[in-house]
């Protein structure tokens, strides 16, 4: 990787072929930029995969910023099956929370979305009712099905729009990279195209960063450690090159 500069300009500029050329203002988390949040995630293996919630606390933790969180993630588990077992709703209800993450199932978005926004809106009230406000963490397109993408991206948007929740664009930052002309800059899958590498979940963890504490990615340190493991070790470069692509994506507006 002779460029990584050069590479991020690249990828950066097939933003402009995302469809999600949206104004980046209600969903960046915290427009009083905040130093402190309590985040519970919700999902599955795309969460847990490298840590990613570790992943997002050390980068706070390296930036004088801190996050505290809890997890309730279920292996291949649906927003469906969350609400059915009932200890998601619980953790929910223990109402401490600034944000709750809510992670679907990686085909929801473009196999079942009418599921998804059931469960979506369903989480959603009883966020509200405990105080927090929700998190959709959008996904990404599996590596051997790219022509989801825009589905994914308009089950996410409109949901987020229309419940007025905050948004993780992590589907279309990846998007950018995977998108590219020629070979990806990155490799961001492992073998199963569907869960992150650890330069994939750094990429995430950036794209959540912004929008949590609603200032750019740019800067943060390229060896992530969290409760003394460090979870991802990139080159600086490779690094900035990622939050470079992070901070460019576009965030959708309430």
């Amino acid at each position: 990787m002779s460029n990584p500069y050069a590479r991020s300009r690249m990828t950066a500029g097939s933003l402009a072929v995302l469809g999600l050329v949206l104004f980046a203002s209600g969903t960046c988390a915290a427009q009083d930029a905040p130093t402190k949040l309590n985040v519970l995630f919700i999902g599955n293996s795309l969460t847990r995969a490298n840590n990613l919630p570790g992943i997002i606390a050390g980068m706070a933790a390296a930036s004088a910023r801190t996050l505290t969180f809890s997890t309730q993630l279920v292996s291949a588990a649906s927003l469906a099956k969350h609400w059915k077992d009932g200890k998601a709703l619980a953790k929910i209800q223990e109402g401490h929370w600034d944000y709750v993450v809510l992670q679907d199932y990686s085909k929801e978005a473009y196999k079942d979305p009418e599921s998804m926004e059931q469960y979506v809106r369903l989480f959603d009230a009883e966020i509200h009712k405990a105080g927090g406000r929700t998190l959709l963490y959008m996904n990404w397109a599996l590596e051997n099905a790219p022509d989801e993408y825009p589905q994914i991206v308009e089950t996410f948007t409109a949901l987020a729009r229309e419940l007025h929740a905050s948004l993780a664009p992590v589907g279309s930052a990846w998007h950018t990279v995977t998108s590219a002309p020629g070979k990806p800059a990155f490799a961001l899958y492992v073998s199963d195209h569907k869960h992150p590498k650890p330069a994939g979940s750094y990429l995430a963890a950036c794209v959540f960063y912004r929008v949590l504490f609603g200032v750019p990615s740019a800067g943060l340190p390229s060896r992530i450690e969290w409760e003394t493991k460090v979870l991802v070790h990139l080159s600086k470069e490779d690094a900035s090159a990622l939050q470079q692509i992070a901070d460019q994506t576009p965030l959708v507006a309430d």
